[in-house]
């Protein structure tokens, strides 16, 4: 399922955490709006591309479930769901923690708490949406490749 939906998530993760990104940095760091959307839609593709193609941390959390929970554990949606949402935001936390730096020019000190937060809130939503719609389309993509 995950080959058949890259791009979609990929553009419901943007659609997600641009307004997340936005009220993250216009409440964390006096900045103009200008400044602070642009970090907003420049941190929220980047995350997105990197979590869609390149999700090294999920993968490698993936794997550690399936050594130690085994197969059963891996397969079952309530448990893969969230630890996917928790390692996304882990993931793209420390990606956006080096991007606010760069455009904001501001350290987050304690503030990285609340980065990981919203960036596993927007996982989270992201993941739920995307799943959403790729089960209401699944039957779309079965009937045509049949």
């Amino acid at each position: 399922m995950w080959k058949l939906f890259h791009y979609q998530f990929c553009w419901i993760y943007v659609v997600v955490g641009v307004p997340i990104r936005l009220f993250f940095a216009w409440r964390v760091k006096e900045v103009l709006l200008g400044k602070a959307s642009f970090y907003a839609v420049a941190s929220s593709s980047l995350a997105s591309l990197l979590s869609t193609w390149f999700p090294v941390i999920p993968i490698a959390g993936g794997a550690v479930l399936i050594n130690i929970a085994g197969d059963a554990a891996s397969a079952s949606a309530l448990i893969t769901v969230p630890m996917v949402a928790l390692l996304m935001g882990v993931e793209t936390a420390i990606v956006d923690a080096i991007f606010f730096r760069m455009l904001l020019k501001g350290s987050l000190g304690v503030r990285f708490r609340a980065l990981l937060a919203i960036n596993t809130l927007n996982a989270a939503i992201a993941l739920t949406v995307g799943l959403a719609w790729a089960f209401r389309h699944m039957p779309i993509f079965i009937a045509t490749a049949a």
